[in-house]
């Protein structure tokens, strides 16, 4: 965030914050767009395992889910409560369902500008092959 207040100034206008908080990566609520941390532009099977990841930080409660001021998901870092004052609270926990094809993911890519991804590519290991006799390298 110190990056962003780096090169925002007062005299700037609202669409200008806004240009130099989405080329940081920062939500206007002060999450991180959702696109930007589980979207790998470089290979949509990373990008069903970010997914896949980032909803367990979700149901474990590391990560809370919300929206900036234009309706886009962002996540925002959250300390998780004990089973106690999720009791107390009456807490209640919602599930949601995500579907994510080849074709969407592309298309998602373009939209947002996606050229690289919060969470860092990882290289895939090229050396595993399936053979007779199982995995192995």
């Amino acid at each position: 965030m110190e990056k962003v207040g780096q090169e925002a100034t007062d005299d700037m206008s609202d669409a200008e914050v806004q240009a130099v908080m989405t080329k940081n990566h920062v939500a206007d609520d002060t999450g991180l767009p959702f696109f930007h941390v589980v979207i790998n532009p470089r290979s949509f099977g990373q990008t069903v395992e970010n997914l896949f990841y980032v909803s367990f930080l979700i149901r474990d409660g590391y990560v809370g889910f919300g929206q900036d001021s234009r309706g886009l998901p962002t996540l925002h870092i959250r300390q998780p409560r004990d089973n106690n004052e999720i009791r107390e609270k009456g807490v209640s926990k919602h599930q949601a369902v995500f579907h994510l094809d080849f074709p969407t993911w592309e298309d998602i890519v373009q939209a947002y500008e996606i050229d690289n991804c919060i969470i860092p590519h990882r290289q895939s290991d090229q050396g595993a092959q399936v053979s007779a006799t199982g995995w192995y390298a």
